[in-house]
């Protein structure tokens, strides 16, 4: 969401795929709206490129070609969860009835 060599004046929201994408596109302008008004910080350059790093290292192990790299699936609740975690503890994380609505509805296997 926010690319390392340019955080946090750029970001780029609404580019995961296989998700439930307005929940987790408002948990991304909330981070958004937060970093750039001060109230929450962002991992490190470092950090960031390690996580980044450590997603691909996990997508070649698994055969998983890197232009998949914003296919979330099953793995979007980590992901969410970890986007409100950053925006500070008044931010709900995902919810047991979201997450079974959206497997019962096709969502993943």
């Amino acid at each position: 969401m926010f690319p390392p060599a340019f955080s946090p004046s750029l970001s780029f929201l609404g580019l995961p795929f296989k998700v439930a994408p307005f929940p987790q596109f408002e948990l991304q302008a909330k981070l958004v709206a937060r970093v750039l008004s001060g109230k929450a910080v962002l991992p490190t350059r470092e950090e960031m490129v390690r996580s980044m790093e450590a997603r691909d290292r996990e997508m070649a192990a698994s055969g998983v070609p890197t232009r998949h790299f914003h296919m979330q699936g099953e793995s979007q609740w980590e992901y969410n969860d970890g986007i409100a975690n950053l925006c500070g503890p008044d931010v709900a994380r995902t919810s047991a009835w979201r997450i079974k609505m959206y497997s019962e509805s096709g969502g993943f296997p």
